[in-house]
Parts: structure tokens; sequence; C-alpha cells
């Protein structure tokens, strides 16, 4: 399990990677004007454009894609931007559309954007939400006899 655990954590930074090089060549290769995409939420559009990568990668590969599922969680919900499943097991990748300088380790509880030197804006660390995510995940398939 535990090796099962490392080898989803190193698919999902080559996926960071993948992602990074391939959003390099959507930016060159948009055709949305400027209007248009101010008239998207920033985080849906970047999140848009990860589900389209991940389209790409699934069926090249013979996976399966679910993007913006929403999973119980202690009497609310928590929203999974996108689930990868394929024959290396599942990934669970959370999604942040951010421009700037983002500062924070794994350990920092809050993360910081910076925007021209300035500072934009604190959110929770992304690590540990994908860390809610994927343990709401793991809850939900053993109680459903599914893992």
């Amino acid at each position: 399990m535990k090796e099962l655990i490392i080898g989803c954590a190193a698919i999902v930074i080559l996926l960071f990677i993948i992602f990074g090089i391939a959003l390099r060549k959507v930016k060159r290769q948009a055709r949305h004007t400027v209007a248009e995409e101010g008239l998207r939420k920033g985080g849906m559009a970047g999140e848009d454009r990860v589900a389209e990568q991940l389209q790409i990668y699934a069926r090249a590969n013979g996976c399966k894609v679910i993007n913006r599922i929403y999973l119980p969680l202690y009497g609310s919900t928590t929203e999974i931007d996108h689930i990868l499943i394929g024959k290396f097991g599942v990934l669970v990748i959370e999604t942040k559309n951010m421009r700037g300088q983002i500062y924070g380790t794994a350990k920092d509880r809050e993360w910081i954007q910076m925007v021209n030197g300035k500072k934009k804006h604190q959110f929770y660390n992304p690590l540990y939400q994908n860390k809610t995510h994927i343990a709401t995940l793991r809850h939900l398939l053993v109680r459903e006899k599914m893992d």
C-alpha cells in the first residue's frame, strides 16, 4: 500500500510537470479574447484546462477521468477537482490557477500569493487540501467496500 501511495505521488508530480508544459502550449494557442476569458472564473478556467489535458492522457492510456466531484465531508461537502483512474491506481488532483509567485512549504498551513511584489492572497495549503480529499475518497471507497 505504501509503495502504491509513493507511486501515485510520483505520478502526480509528473502530471504537474506535464501540465506546466502543456499550459505554456495552450497559452500560445489560446483563441479566446481577454473579455471571454474574463467572463469565466479564474479557478474554473484552470480546472477546465487541466481536465482537457487529463482527458487527452486518459484516452491515450486507457484511463478514466472524473472532474469536479463533490463528496460528503462532516455534514458538508468537499470538491475534488480531478480524479484519474488507471492501472497505476487512483490519483486525486487539486488544481490552482494563480499568477505571480506562490510561497509556502509542505508544512505551512497557509500559502501566500504575491503579485508584483505585493501580498495578494493567503490560501490553505493545497497539499493539506488534497490530503483531505484523498482521505475522504478512501473513506467512502472503504465504506462502500470498493477498496
